[in-house]
């Protein structure tokens, strides 16, 4: 069954506040998204931009989180070097069963055989591994992307991952069939149309990260 990861700040709530936890705790997400960064205390919050002192604790959200065993948060890395620091905050709280990382993640720190995070879910994007992509994009040259995608597939393989994290713009019927030749997962940001929504639970996408929430879970209940 399609994983459905609720987007910070899905369905009007504010993106990163506590009010956006609570209200993706209450539902039957799978998952729920929050950006993490330091703010100039050096202390890890939730900000999307530039964090501020009155921004939410890392660790609030854990706390949180660890009221709902059969939940998991995306930990969107807005900055370098967070990996090992938050993981050793989630097992303080513990929670460190129920993390994943996308965004910002050191390829050093999840290499095939020799992961540092083996009990994370690594949702790896794929600009990670294509840092050109949004040059390929920009060309319109759909036959150099094209390659480009399926090379930086291919080189996931060498790391210890979940699925390619990726735009669902890019998610075209024929890449995620080799992804799926490749035995590569796929998880598509940030999806909130109907029509998209149906596509991707028709294809059976491993992820599917939304603010649109009530409505992708009504859906997804429809399809079960």
């Amino acid at each position: 069954m399609t994983l459905i990861t609720a987007h910070s700040g899905c369905d009007q709530t504010k993106d990163n506040s506590l009010e956006f936890l609570k209200y993706a705790l209450n539902t039957k997400a799978d998952c729920l998204e929050v950006d993490v960064q330091k703010n100039e205390k050096g202390i890890l919050v939730l900000s999307h931009d530039e964090a501020d002192n009155n921004a939410p604790l890392l660790e609030a959200a854990f706390l949180m989180l660890k009221e709902y065993p059969d939940k998991k948060i995306n930990c969107d890395l807005k900055q370098r070097e967070l990996e090992l620091e938050i993981y050793k905050l989630a097992e303080k709280t513990g929670v460190n069963k129920q993390l994943i990382y996308s965004g910002n993640v050191d390829l050093e720190l999840i290499k095939k055989g020799n992961s540092r995070l083996p009990q994370v879910d690594i949702f790896l994007n794929i600009e990670i591994l294509l840092p050109e992509i949004e040059e390929l994009c920009a060309s319109n040259n759909t036959e150099l992307l094209d390659q480009g995608l399926k090379r930086a597939a291919m080189e996931s393989l060498n790391y210890e991952i979940k699925c390619i994290n990726m735009d669902y713009r890019l998610c075209t019927e024929s890449f995620l069939v080799f992804l799926k030749e490749n035995g590569i997962l796929c998880s598509a940001w940030t999806v909130n149309e109907e029509s998209i929504l149906n596509r991707f639970l028709d294809y059976n996408i491993y992820n599917i990260t939304t603010r649109t929430v009530s409505a992708a879970l009504t859906i997804r209940a429809g399809w079960n």
